[in-house]
């Protein structure tokens, strides 16, 4: 039993609304074929720790007996999970088990304590149904998968100029490459076809000449006719000469069979001629023909050759486009430390200012008092 390629996604909701859209989302991609929901758990725990759960699956009951182990293998928080298992080896090791399909009672209680009250959350383990023709193509094909992976939209984005530049000239290389190829094809048909006039010119020389020698042959036979009746006459004419006659009447049968022995061998010359010319017509319309097959092909190889070329500079470019988003994301974190060590240096800065103003305060005040102090002995000392 062929399935498609598997991915587990839990989404968790800080309300215990019921999420009705994602759920119609959901539905819709079910019914048009595009996934195909092995298990999904709903799970509301409303403020006071009461618990609601709801579980959906479009297998048969045949397919829950054969993947049942395995979906609550991945699905099921008290197992390891999907990213610490190979989803083959899995299924291998639990073909004999004779477990329950999806989750049982206490990895539903474990789910349940681990969403906070008066949250939601939904474990959804579905197929890429789309891809199960596809992936069994490929391995008919004798290839596999080697990078399987998302493309974050944010990079994608940073990357747009140089991959629109890079599919620009990929498409402009494809249609040269077509309309290069389309030429060749057409002009290989063309020689194809006078090839086929050609052999078809051949054919009709050869009736033409089958023709000939049947007109021949009935010539030949009038006068072998004509050289009969003469004979006859000669007999009945004069028995006296019969010998004579006789001979004369020889000598024009013999002429005759010589005529129509010429006649026929011309003729089969001319059919042998005809056959001879049809045959190497044919020949140079297979060269022909084989020689535009051969052209073909070749521009169909440097077709997918130059396809592939754009295949791999756009690979290229996506890569460079991800170390440059790398780079920046490095600069900025560099900029945001350099920052933060110019505040805190810029704290300690004002600190000491702060504290040599604080300093000089006091040393004026206590000038200020010994000054103080001094004219007060200077008017008692007067008298005053």
């Amino acid at each position: 039993m062929s399935i498609g390629p598997l991915q587990m996604v839990i989404i968790g909701f800080e309300n215990d609304a019921y999420a009705r859209d994602i759920v119609a989302e959901l539905r819709a991609a079910r019914q048009k074929g595009s996934i195909r929901l092995f298990d999904m758990l709903y799970l509301i725990k409303r403020a006071d720790g009461t618990v609601s759960s709801k579980q959906v699956s479009d297998l048969t009951p045949e397919e829950k007996e054969t993947f049942g182990q395995l979906v609550s293998r991945v699905i099921g928080l008290g197992a390891k999970g999907i990213e610490q298992n190979n989803i083959a080896e899995l299924a291998e090791s639990l073909k004999e088990s004779d477990a329950d399909y999806g989750l049982t009672e206490a990895e539903l209680q474990n789910l349940a304590d681990r969403v906070p009250n008066g949250s939601s959350a939904i474990a959804a383990l579905f197929e890429h149904h789309w891809a199960v023709n596809l992936r069994e193509t490929i391995v008919k094909a004798g290839g596999r998968v080697l990078v399987n992976a998302y493309i974050n939209p944010d990079t994608l984005k940073a990357a747009s100029h140089q991959l629109n530049f890079v599919l620009d000239a990929v498409n402009r290389v494809e249609a040269t490459a077509i309309d290069e190829a389309a030429a060749i094809r057409a002009e290989a048909q063309a020689d194809a076809n006078a090839a086929r006039a050609a052999a078809e010119a051949a054919t009709q020389q050869r009736v033409e000449a089958e023709k000939a020698a049947a007109e021949a042959e009935e010539q030949a036979r009038r006068i072998k006719q004509a050289a009969a009746l003469q004979a006859l006459s000669a007999l009945k004419a004069a028995k006296l000469v019969a010998a004579e006659a006789e001979e004369e009447a020889m000598k024009a049968l013999s002429e005759a069979e010589l005529i129509k022995t010429t006649a026929v061998d011309e003729a089969a010359l001319a059919i042998a001629e005809a056959k001879a010319e049809e045959e190497r017509a044919r020949q140079e319309a297979a060269a022909r023909i084989a020689e535009a097959e051969a052209m073909e092909d070749a521009a169909f190889a440097q077709a997918e050759a130059v396809r592939r070329a754009a295949h791999r500079q756009k690979a290229e470019a996506i890569a460079e486009a991800e170390i440059v988003v790398s780079a920046a994301k490095e600069m900025e974190a560099t900029a945001v430390l350099k920052a933060i060590r110019a505040l805190v240096a810029a704290d300690i800065v004002q600190q000491a200012a702060e504290q040599r103003a604080i300093e000089a305060i006091v040393a004026a005040n206590v000038v200020e008092e010994l000054a103080a102090r001094k004219a007060a002995a200077g008017l008692l000392g007067a008298g005053v």
